[in-house]
């Protein structure tokens, strides 16, 4: 099967009242199955977490660019991963897994989102929500605007990507593009 291109979607805004955190009401725990393999930068935070029906990655990085890679430790991913950037801006998010990358950016106006997918050594392609490597990005903070305060960029990662057989997931991310 193979995936590439790109496409401008709209951005789904989740308003909330709570800074980036998990309702009162879920039970959070350590996620046993899944290991931080390593990071590069001594401030970023990964915290992985599981619920009943999920598992949460957050991550906190001041510098806003770096990348973590994640191992399993069973023999196949989480059916459901939830992906929380607490990040001021998001011109890029990458998570490899195996040979399929999936690319997501936030414009700085926080008005559109570009996603696109490449597998193997082909060109990207794009992405429509027909298909089953589709995943939006959405904004969850009191003032969506970007950059945020005090919020964060959520993507549920497509359970068809957590199909993959590849033991590590390297993701990436840049808050915004430097001179």
């Amino acid at each position: 099967m193979t995936f590439t291109g790109i496409a401008i979607l709209a951005l789904t805004l989740i308003t909330s009242d709570f800074s980036g955190e998990v309702s009162h009401a879920t039970t959070m725990k350590s996620c046993p199955s899944i290991q931080l393999q390593s990071k590069s930068k001594p401030g970023t935070q990964v915290h992985i977490q599981t619920t009943a029906v999920k598992t949460i990655l957050k991550i906190h990085c001041p510098s806003g660019i770096d990348h973590a890679v994640l191992k399993r430790t069973v023999d196949h991913w989480p059916k459901s991963m939830e992906v929380q950037l607490h990040l001021s801006g998001l011109e890029s998010f990458r998570v490899h897994l195996g040979k399929t990358v999936i690319h997501w950016n936030v414009s700085s106006t926080g008005e559109q989102v570009i996603c696109t997918i490449r597998y193997g050594d082909q060109q990207e392609k794009e992405i429509t929500s027909e298909n089953p490597l589709f995943a939006e990005v959405q904004i969850v903070a009191k003032k969506t605007q970007v950059p945020l305060q005090n919020g964060y960029f959520m993507i549920l990662l497509p359970e068809e990507l957590l199909k993959g057989s590849s033991e590590t997931m390297q993701l990436q991310w840049i808050d915004f593009y430097r001179n």
